[in-house]
């Protein structure tokens, strides 16, 4: 599972690899909500899960709940680009909840530690 990490102070978004130790942090947890760094080698750093898709590019969103793929009626967000106003269209999406399935999580940095993330990412 790798997780791109989204820094707002930085304007800067790092790829990071995850082992499956550090992956089971963030099995189980849904779209929203923040996790410690220290769990993933980022001590200091608070984290806020914002999406992510699976294996075959599924993209998860925050309003379709469990952990199942489904086809969903969408008019817009995340797994539907409008092309005119007023469309909707029945599209797969992914639930809420991160499962061992989900390849890539999208994430945001909240609240940030003493050391940049270059070298704490460098120097695992």
């Amino acid at each position: 599972m790798k997780i791109v990490l989204s820094d707002p102070k930085e304007n800067k978004a790092h790829n990071i690899e995850l082992d499956d130790v550090k992956a089971a942090v963030l099995v189980g947890s849904r779209v929203g909500t923040s996790i410690s760094g220290k769990d993933l080698g980022l001590t200091g750093y608070t984290i806020k899960i914002t999406g992510g898709s699976d294996k075959d590019g599924t993209p998860m969103r925050h309003d379709v709940h469990g952990t199942t793929r489904t086809r969903a009626l969408l008019g817009k967000g995340q797994g539907h680009r409008q092309t005119e106003k007023g469309i909707i269209k029945r599209k797969l999406v992914r639930g809420n909840i991160v499962t061992n399935d989900i390849v890539q999580v999208n994430a945001v940095v909240v609240k940030h530690g003493a050391k940049a993330i270059d070298t704490l990412v460098s120097g695992e």
